[in-house]
């Protein structure tokens, strides 16, 4: 029973933009009832199984407070400001460059040569097989009379 109002609203509406109504008096009667329902409130203030939002003011807290006064009774300065540059990145590990430099191309040698011997098996098939595929197209055109 509680829909009854938007059912009422709905068709009102639907007539007037659908309808077409004969006249002006029609459009206005149609209006007034509409505003009539509005503002009377047979319409629920809100529908049933919405929620209602409540803003939310968040409050400082005793830690706020105690951060203020420490902040105030010390005057930190901040850490990026003040740190050196080795310190800010801590890295000093190019004295073992050159080590690392031969690690990283005796892996590389490793690797080539290991691909190399991997891959042999397989490009010697490749070209093999091209080389057998073109005689047997050269012996084909010979046979058929091409050359």
């Amino acid at each position: 029973m509680q829909f009854l109002p938007i059912v009422v609203i709905f068709l009102l509406s639907f007539t007037l933009i659908m309808g077409k109504p004969q006249n002006q008096q029609q459009v206005i009667h149609i209006i007034i009832i509409i505003n009539i329902v509005i503002r009377r409130g047979i319409l629920p203030q809100r529908l049933p199984g919405r929620e209602e939002a409540t803003l939310e003011i968040e409050k400082p807290s005793a830690y706020d407070y105690a951060q203020t006064i420490v902040k105030n009774m010390l005057k930190p300065t901040p850490i990026v400001d003040t740190i050196s540059e080795e310190d800010k990145y801590g890295n000093t590990g190019e004295q073992f460059h050159p080590v690392g430099n031969l690690i990283t191309g005796s892996f590389k040698t490793i690797s080539n040569v290991v691909n190399a011997v991997v891959d042999f098996p397989s490009n010697t098939a490749t070209k093999l097989g091209q080389s057998v595929t073109g005689f047997l197209g050269t012996i084909g055109a010979k046979v058929v009379g091409l050359i």
